[in-house]
């Protein structure tokens, strides 16, 4: 439940972006435990035209905003990465497209998740196979994963088995702020994304958490390219304060 001091916040906040509101319940923040960036040397990751094509291939399965979504990850990875000491563009972009690439097997809350890595792993692509996983964690808080319904005690066992242990590389690092700094219709505040997506569902102590966790990411990687990730993002002020028309997904 939420505390009823929070919900007035969210709902003036939602105002300021424009966002449309829906019932929402935030909880209290948690504690982020920070970690160090680890680089990793050498990716197994598919070639950018066969991302391409299996975001295209995802898409047509099963459709959706998603798929707007995973194209903004992907640029907003590239466009980081290129001012970055230690990244490669096209390594970036690539894991970008494919971290959501499980929703064309499982649209649903979160066995997309580990419907993606099945499929990446399956093909030896190891690195954006975990991507799909450690996504969804910027914070290791597990209540998220217990909670998930569409997921069985084996696959929650699974999850927890590879991310407690996992450490996290500048890529995951990367993907997971830039899968918060991109909506379909563009790039926008991770404040607008945070209150949109608890405008849409009901947040959990693991959201709050996460969406720390993020904002330090944000600054992060803000010190590393030596200035504001936010300067990088073509388009960020008008999408998040919608001065312009959304574009179709």
């Amino acid at each position: 439940m939420v505390a009823p001091a929070v919900q007035p916040v969210i709902l003036g906040l939602a105002s300021t972006f424009g966002i449309e509101s829906s019932a929402g319940q935030p909880a209290l923040l948690l504690k982020h435990d920070h970690r160090d960036p680890v680089l990793t040397p050498s990716l197994k990751i598919p070639t950018l035209s066969e991302a391409r094509a299996l975001l295209e291939a995802a898409a047509r399965r099963e459709g959706g905003r998603w798929v707007g979504h995973s194209r903004r990850t992907g640029e907003a990875a590239r466009l980081l990465a290129q001012a970055h000491p230690s990244l490669d563009p096209e390594a970036a972009e690539t894991l970008g497209l494919l971290h959501d690439i499980g929703r064309g097997e499982a649209p649903g809350s979160f066995r997309h998740t580990l419907e993606g890595y099945r499929l990446l792993k399956g093909r030896g692509w190891d690195d954006a196979a975990r991507v799909c996983l450690t996504h969804s964690f910027p914070a290791k808080d597990f209540s998220q994963l217990d909670a998930a319904e569409d997921l069985t005690e084996e696959d929650r066992r699974f999850v927890r088995k590879f991310i407690e242990p996992c450490e996290d590389t500048d890529y995951d690092r990367l993907i997971q702020l830039c899968d918060a700094l991109a909506q379909a219709a563009g790039f926008c505040l991770l404040e607008k994304r945070f209150v949109d997506i608890a405008l849409r569902y009901a947040p959990s102590p693991a959201s709050f958490a996460k969406w720390r966790a993020v904002l330090e990411l944000r600054d992060a990687f803000s010190r590393a390219i030596g200035r504001s990730v936010y300067d990088l993002l073509p388009g960020i002020v008008e999408n998040t304060f919608r001065l312009t028309k959304p574009t179709a997904d």
